[in-house]
């Protein structure tokens, strides 16, 4: 009867490890007494390779944990420098399968540039990782790594690379957050307008329509391109013609060869976007130049970012045309292209897809490019603009101006150091607009 008991105690252990290697420990929050806190972090590849720490959250805008995770990507460390937990005992051995293959992780950074995850199994082994690129600096963004292709991969260990890029290199050590590391499923299906896009209303004597139903649409060659890589259906809503881009990464919009685009008299370029899901949206525009041949040593084109996207609202746009900086030439538009974030996942509607003359419609959509760097800092901060900064005001962050500054160019050096550590508001005021960017100083 003893060994039977044995047996039987036995096989409920064996069976309880079984069970135990078919979940990985998360969500992965780096609370005191949760996963990610007290784990064996490891930085390689990072010029000191100093490990990543967990500290008190530095920006609970927009993510109210009390604790995170801080790295350090080294000016001194390769492109791929990265940190990774311990083997078997930190993350735990588990499968991917259809309920844990979206991986989402909060980030914090201070520049643009791919945010890299790869899990490894026990000996190492590993499909490698997956990039995807934050779209704003200086505050939190929930980033999204489709893992469905490794469904059926046994893993035990969890990698990262918060600041994975081979040019431009980095000229200076980029301090990232990491916060709420969560393994789920790919959700119940999205949404989709059920009003139609807003009716135009400028006169057709004014604008170049490629596609609404207000006006009679010019020739368009192709409204996907084979190289793109997204869906295209053709379907109405609420009876209105509209366009549906779904598992977006890029779109190739073509008026090439007889149906090439004269846009010189062209002001500015309106469309209609609805999502339910992306959280940015990229904008760009070509020209093929007076040989009217792709890369034919002429092409000029300029791309614009809207970060600022509203989900499942109908979102008009018009951008004035010298947005474009970059494009030079507007006599042989031939290729409009959207992209969008998070990649090979979002979903877009379309309409309303047209040029106008019309000027007095402009939003003012798009803001100057300011760069503040580096940021965490001990308080020395550079401010470089696209066109000549006139002041900036320091707030702390409810909103209180402590500090004025008149510039008047388009660089300045900020000395903060008088300032008590924490976290502040620049609002950093051009010609044509009005640039916030919230600091640390450490």
């Amino acid at each position: 009867m003893t060994k039977n008991y044995s047996r039987t105690f036995i096989l409920l252990c064996t069976l309880g490890c079984l069970t135990a290697v078919k979940a990985q420990n998360g969500p992965i929050t780096f609370e005191s007494g949760e996963a990610g806190a007290t784990w064996t972090w490891t930085a390689f590849e990072n010029g000191l390779n100093t490990a990543p720490t967990t500290i008190s959250n530095p920006d609970k805008t927009g993510n109210n944990s009390a604790t995170v995770l801080k790295t350090v990507a080294e000016k001194d460390g390769a492109p791929w420098a990265g940190f990774e937990s311990k083997h078997g005992t930190d993350l735990g051995s588990f499968t991917f399968n259809s309920s844990n293959c979206i991986v989402k992780i909060k980030v914090w950074k201070s520049v643009i540039s791919d945010v890299g995850l790869k899990f490894a199994s026990a000996s190492g082994a590993s499909k490698g990782e997956l990039k995807v690129p934050n779209t704003v600096m200086n505050q939190w963004e929930e980033l999204v790594f489709d893992f469905s292709a490794n469904i059926g991969e046994v893993n035990d260990q969890i990698i990262i690379y918060t600041d994975f890029r081979v040019n431009p290199k980095r000229t200076q050590n980029d301090t990232s957050y990491i916060d709420d590391i969560v393994f789920t499923s790919k959700g119940p299906a999205l949404g989709e307008p059920q009003t139609a896009a807003p009716t135009p209303t400028e006169p057709a004597t004014s604008v170049i329509s490629l596609f609404s139903n207000a006006y009679t649409n010019v020739p368009v060659t192709t409204w996907k391109t084979d190289w793109s890589k997204a869906n295209l259906q053709d379907l109405e809503i609420d009876k209105n013609a509209t366009k549906k881009y779904s598992n977006l990464d890029f779109t190739g919009i073509e008026t090439t060869g007889s149906d090439v685009l004269d846009i010189t008299e062209m002001n500015a370029i309106h469309v209609d976007l609805w999502t339910p899901n992306a959280n940015s949206i990229r904008l760009k525009l070509v020209d093929f130049g007076a040989n009217n041949i792709y890369q034919g040593g002429d092409d000029t084109e300029h791309e614009i970012v809207f970060n600022n996207i509203s989900t499942n609202k109908w979102m008009s746009y018009n951008i004035p045309l010298d947005s474009f900086r970059s494009l030079v030439g507007r006599k042989n538009l031939s290729q409009i292209i959207f992209s969008a974030k998070p990649t090979s996942e979002a979903i877009v509607y379309l309409d309303n897809l047209y040029f106008t003359k019309n000027t007095s419609a402009l939003n003012t959509m798009i803001k100057s490019k300011i760069a503040v760097y580096p940021n965490p800092s001990n308080g020395l901060f550079e401010i470089l603009g696209n066109e000549s900064i006139q002041n900036i005001s320091v707030c702390s962050i409810d909103g209180k101006q402590i500090d004025f500054i008149a510039v008047n160019a388009i660089q300045k050096v900020l000395d903060l150091s008088r300032f008590p550590k924490g976290l502040y508001l620049l609002n950093i005021q051009t010609a044509n607009s009005i640039n916030s960017s919230k600091i640390i100083i450490e």
